[in-house]
């Protein structure tokens, strides 16, 4: 088995099923899908269901077919924005707009387009 270095919810999960001499790191997750594909994962790779679908899009990946989610570990992981400091003045109004995104619904509504979009690969 093998998780992405720094996603803990993989790192935690896995060594509840896993004794530490079967478990590995990766870098990146490109890294972990080459494994999945050629080599020493096995079978499992433990990774952001974000980052797993963006990469399966690159083209690296491109027309790979063989690789599937097996099963989903806790619920959604929250992103953050992050500013640098010199636009630190714009932070208020980046969360009034985001806050104001969510109550209109349009967060989920532009989420769930996305995710409509990215299944019909």
């Amino acid at each position: 088995m093998q998780y992405r270095r720094g996603v803990l919810v993989c790192e935690n999960a896995l060594k509840k099923w896993q004794p530490p001499d079967r478990m590995f790191d990766v870098t990146t997750t490109e890294q972990g899908l080459k494994n999945l594909l050629e080599g020493p994962a096995g079978f499992a790779h433990c990774d952001t269901r974000l980052a797993v679908t963006s990469a399966l899009y690159s083209e690296r990946f491109k027309g790979v077919t063989s690789i599937r989610e097996l099963l989903v570990l806790g619920e959604t992981q929250p992103l953050y924005p992050y500013l640098h400091r010199r636009n630190a003045a714009l932070a208020p109004r980046l969360a009034e707009v985001l806050r104001q995104m969510k109550a209109e619904g349009l967060i989920a509504r532009y989420q769930r387009e996305v995710e409509r979009e990215l299944g019909a690969k």
